[in-house]
């Protein structure tokens, strides 16, 4: 993520090996660490530590303030099938994270975050089963509170999670 003077990066999987796969399945572990890099300085800082477990494919955005990480899949074997519904912001001049308040919206992976000047907006992603998901919720970093959107149209192969 671009914050305009550095890229942070945090969460992911490991890469592939052959190590990782249990029967048919595929089962990378997750990580919860992070780094911001400054190139003007071509220079790497660990994030502190973050109140998420390990997952990849958050759904992530600058919100002009802080770097905003909310949802994704666990890894390894015993959370492949974790959808998560949290979420923090980081903010990189304190080094200080922040748990966000309950979303109203299921837990998921590869959700579209965006920011739209004064709310990062979160819409669709997969959750249990890997089915589509297509509703969204809007949070508010100045009030700390969630809304969700109107219901979208429905689309064929995706699933109108409940709330």
């Amino acid at each position: 993520m671009w914050t305009g003077k550095q890229m942070i990066v945090w969460g992911g999987e490991a890469a592939y090996s052959t190590s990782y796969v249990v029967g048919d399945l595929y089962e990378p572990p997750a990580y919860a660490d992070g780094a911001a890099y400054n190139p003007r300085t071509r220079t790497w800082t660990r994030l502190s530590p973050a109140p998420l477990s390990p997952r990849y494919d958050v759904a992530s955005v600058w919100d002009g303030h802080a770097f905003f990480v909310w949802g994704g899949q666990g890894g390894g074997a015993a959370e492949s099938n974790t959808y998560f519904a949290d979420g923090a912001r980081y903010n990189p001049t304190s080094h200080r994270w922040k748990r966000l308040p309950p979303a109203p919206l299921s837990g998921r992976s590869d959700a579209t975050a965006f920011w739209d000047g004064s709310q990062v907006v979160i819409i669709g992603g997969y959750g249990f089963a890997d089915l589509g998901l297509v509703n969204g919720a809007t949070f508010d970093p100045t009030t700390n509170r969630w809304r969700l959107l109107p219901p979208l149209p429905s689309t064929a192969g995706f699933y109108h999670a409940p709330a």
